[in-house]
């Protein structure tokens, strides 16, 4: 695993790093067991994931941001 400057590990989601090279290789593996072999045996058709990474170590305004960006996803579907 590649160092950021200050030591924290590397998980970008743009292609570097671990979590990239995940994502590139298998794409989002929750995802599509999720939106094929899950939700929809649940009358769910339309499936939407957001991942907030890594909030061990992420900034309380970093954070926040993602909890506005919670809320805005969710009342967006009772639309």
């Amino acid at each position: 695993m590649t160092a950021r400057p200050g030591g924290a590990p590397d998980r970008r989601r743009d292609g570097g790093g671990p979590v990239g090279r995940e994502e590139s290789e298998f794409g989002d593996p929750l995802q599509r067991i999720r939106a094929a072999c899950v939700l929809p045996y649940a009358g769910v058709a339309d499936v939407r994931r957001s991942v907030f990474r890594t909030v061990t170590d992420s900034a309380d305004e970093l954070r926040a941001s993602w909890q506005r960006q919670a809320f805005r996803q969710a009342a967006a579907l009772l639309v």
